[in-house]
């Protein structure tokens, strides 16, 4: 597949980096209003075959994976919940907690 790519440059406005040329490669011809110089280029690229299953598993993978991290952030806040009603009742309690 041949793709037209924009190389964006410009020199680093961060002090750390000073005088530095930070690089940029886009498909998207969107950079130059950030300061950048721009140079266009064509270049080849080997697209791998993908199927509609393999589209299908890759999604899938990632809902998996969106699903991990939203079991782990809730049963990280169920944690919390519960160690505030172990207050709670340790406070109705005169201090024991039940």
């Amino acid at each position: 597949m041949k793709l037209t790519v924009y190389v964006y440059a410009r020199i680093s406005p961060y002090a750390w980096r000073e005088g530095e040329v930070e690089h940029n490669v886009s498909i998207l011809d969107t950079m130059e209003s950030y300061g950048f110089g721009k140079r266009v280029a064509q270049v080849e690229v080997d697209v791998p075959d993908l199927t509609r299953a393999d589209l299908v598993l890759d999604a899938v993978n990632t809902l998996r994976g969106e699903q991990q991290r939203v079991r782990a952030e809730a049963e990280t806040k169920a944690q919390e919940l519960e160690v505030q009603i172990g207050k709670l009742l340790a406070l109705e309690n005169g201090g024991a907690a039940c």
